[in-house]
């Protein structure tokens, strides 16, 4: 904070007609006793905080209007940083008082911050950074009778005098236990200290989290990994399932094929057995015709008287046929036989003197025409049997 301007009227002895500028650097007041040099502080801090050093803390309106006067006021403009106050405090012996805190703008506007007594004090507090009137006069005031005795001390009674001044009673023991503690944290060359120790956890926990940066970054290699191999896997199993469709239907196929085969083996061997049949089928009919045909002539056998007589007798003939075919079969040995003399007899005779003699009749010659006549009836007789016995079966 910086104080820029007081204006103090009828506040106890000050009667300033213009403000009071406060210039750049240390400021020095000086004066004769009881000539106001400490009401200036007064001001300050009563317009502050509402409160001074004398003659008490909390004064009466007695105590702060000057003799004969009916009323006061004290005004401090101050500067934090950029910005520009102005608080005001008017103090009335028959009627409450008034405060007033507000800001200074560039353009030469205000801004009401506070209007009362309690809130003008708080508000300068709030803008101090939480800074009292109790820690304002600790830190930054200090009696005559006391700064002389102080510059007579030593350094550390001057120490203690000031911690003393400042309410730091404390602060020695504070500072031990300071360096105690920066001892047990720095650590000596034979006993190593929290901050050592600590460094070498830091180390160890940098190490670790390195091994867990790498582990991460393995973890997120393989998180990538398995998101491949999760999108191939997905892949492979749409192929899988396109294939076992696939294979699926061509085993159908298959399965058809191969009854389409065994239907159409079926299909040529049921042709051929239609074929058979029909084969069979035109049989039976041709057979079935021969059959009508067959009772047709059985109709006209019928009529013929004792056929079984007929038959008998034709077997008979049959038999006779036989022994007679035997016979001639004997006949024609002895036709060949005599063949074979009538050629030697021929050559004999062709060497021999010619005389005419006719040839001698043997008892086997049989004439021709029975033998003709044999043989006829022997064939007629077997073609008639044949032809019989296949009507009737």
């Amino acid at each position: 904070m910086k104080l820029l301007s007081l204006y103090a009227n009828n506040f106890k002895k000050l009667k300033l007609k213009q403000p009071l500028l406060f210039t750049e650097g240390i400021i020095l007041i000086t004066g004769l006793n009881e000539s106001g040099k400490s009401t200036i502080l007064d001001a300050i801090l009563y317009a502050l905080f509402g409160r001074m050093i004398r003659p008490s803390q909390k004064p009466g309106n007695d105590e702060i209007i000057s003799y004969g006067a009916s009323d006061c006021t004290v005004k401090l403009e101050f500067a934090i940083g950029p910005d520009k106050y102005r608080v005001t405090r008017e103090v009335h012996r028959t009627r409450p008082g008034r405060a007033l805190l507000q800001e200074l703008r560039p353009d030469s506007t205000t801004r009401n911050l506070a209007t009362s007594f309690s809130e003008t004090t708080d508000e300068v507090e709030r803008l101090l950074g939480g800074i009292t009137y109790n820690e304002i006069v600790a830190s930054s005031v200090v009696a005559q009778k006391d700064l002389e005795r102080l510059i007579k001390q030593r350094l550390d009674d001057r120490r203690k005098v000031i911690n003393v001044f400042l309410n730091l009673e404390s602060f020695n023991k504070v500072q031990d236990e300071l360096e105690s503690d920066h001892n047990s944290i720095e650590g000596t060359t034979r006993n190593p200290g929290r901050l050592t120790m600590e460094q070498r956890e830091l180390e160890r926990l940098q190490d670790q989290l390195k091994q867990y940066k790498e582990g991460q970054a393995q973890l997120t290699s393989l998180e990538e990994k398995v998101k491949g191999s999760k999108a191939e896997l997905t892949q492979c199993e749409t192929q899988f399932h396109e294939r076992d469709a696939l294979f699926k239907i061509l085993t159908e196929y298959d399965e058809i094929s191969q009854r389409k085969s065994s239907l159409e083996i079926e299909v040529v061997d049921k042709s051929r057995l239609v074929d058979n049949l029909n084969g069979q089928l035109a049989q039976l009919q041709s057979n079935r015709k021969e059959l009508e045909h067959t009772r047709e002539k059985a109709r006209e056998y019928r009529e013929l008287p004792s056929i079984g007589a007929e038959l008998e007798k034709m077997s008979a003939l049959i038999d006779k046929a036989k022994g007679v075919r035997l016979s001639l079969e004997q006949a024609k040995g002895n036709i060949s036989s005599q063949e074979a003399n009538i050629a030697d007899k021929q050559r004999e005779l062709e060497t021999a003197p010619v005389f005419p003699v006719s040839p001698p009749k043997t008892k086997n010659d049989v004439p021709s025409h029975w033998i003709y006549l044999i043989l006829t009836a022997a064939f007629g007789a077997g073609s008639l049997l044949s032809f019989l016995l296949g009507q009737v079966w």
